[in-house]
């Protein structure tokens, strides 16, 4: 979900009414290119009947044909990287986003438009990503450990709510248009 959370640093953008819908519209484009080579070439690689029948091991599969013996350790790595990465980003956009709510008057005092001299980011918004991070950390090895969803990612649960969150934002972004508070 990066790019929802790529619009709270939109103020640091240079020309952000220009360049982010552009970044908007031609990430996305380009991710499904990736994807879509990955799968073409995996199916090209292994095979479809491989990949049908054996789960989730095509890609390891895949990979030993490619870095040989250890590529399991290579698909590992690159995995890892890429994961530290995007938590890297999303801490630092869920930090900017209470930020950039209250330079935008949608959240009232000004608790999170103080930032630190000596880290460079709002303490306050930092400890509410923390704390809502912890909650869904909490969230996650209860249902894990209690098998509440077998079967199912609990990363489903977070992106559903997520999405039913987001009904009322979009609900109160109407409103605010009907008042001609927003354009």
């Amino acid at each position: 979900d990066g790019w929802i959370v790529a619009t709270s640093i939109s103020r640091e953008i240079k020309n952000e009414k220009r360049n982010l819908p552009l970044a908007m519209i031609i990430a996305p484009i380009i991710v499904l290119a990736i994807y879509v080579m990955y799968f073409l070439g995996l199916v090209k690689m292994v095979g479809i009947e491989h990949i049908l029948t054996h789960s989730g091991d095509y890609l390891y599969y895949a990979s030993e044909k490619i870095f040989g013996e250890n590529g399991k350790i290579v698909i590992l790595l690159f995995v890892v990287v890429s994961v530290i990465g995007t938590l890297n980003g999303l801490i630092l956009g869920h930090i900017r986003l209470p930020q950039s709510l209250q330079e935008k008057g949608l959240l009232a005092g000004d608790r999170y438009q103080k930032v630190s001299k000596t880290i460079g980011e709002n303490v306050n918004a930092g400890v509410m990503a923390l704390l809502i991070s912890l909650v869904w950390v909490v969230v996650n090895y209860v249902v894990m450990k209690l098998e509440w969803l077998p079967g199912h990612d609990i990363s489903e649960l977070v992106i559903v709510s997520q999405y039913l969150l987001f009904i009322l934002l979009y609900v109160k972004v109407f409103l605010l248009f009907r008042k001609r508070v927003v354009k």
